[in-house]
């Protein structure tokens, strides 16, 4: 299991202007995106092709708000079979900003970072590791 902080602040590169000009966040201002909007369920990355990942997030996140995120699969085959709603990570775009390097990872927010987790997940007994 690999697990560390990921702080999504940003620095203002330009001022950003309303329509009539006025600086509304001057260059080189820090934004923390999550003091305005909050994570508000976690983040679950899954290799939608691995039952056994699948079958873990199911279990564990069962009940929640939690958003399964497939970097391999076939997100409407597992929605129609799980009747639960799965999102694609196209390009592999969340998973490198991130940092993760393994799959399931989950991204959860921990006050004003973002706590990010590769699982490590323990196959039933008889199958294969």
């Amino acid at each position: 299991m690999r697990r560390w902080r990921f702080d999504p602040t940003i620095t203002v590169e330009a001022d950003i202007r309303d329509d009539k000009g006025r600086v509304i966040m001057a260059r080189g201002t820090r934004v923390n995106p999550l003091d305005t909007v909050p994570l508000r369920a976690p983040l679950v990355f899954l290799d939608g092709d691995d039952a056994a990942q699948v079958d873990w997030a199911a279990r564990r996140y069962a009940g929640t708000t939690a958003k399964f995120i497939l970097v391999n699969g076939a997100p409407l085959d597992l929605m129609k079979a799980r009747q639960r709603r799965f999102y694609f990570d196209q390009g592999g775009k969340l998973v490198e900003r991130f940092g993760i390097r393994a799959v399931p990872a989950t991204v959860e927010q921990q006050g004003r970072v973002l706590l990010v987790t590769e699982q490590a997940i323990r196959p039933k007994p008889g199958q294969q590791p």
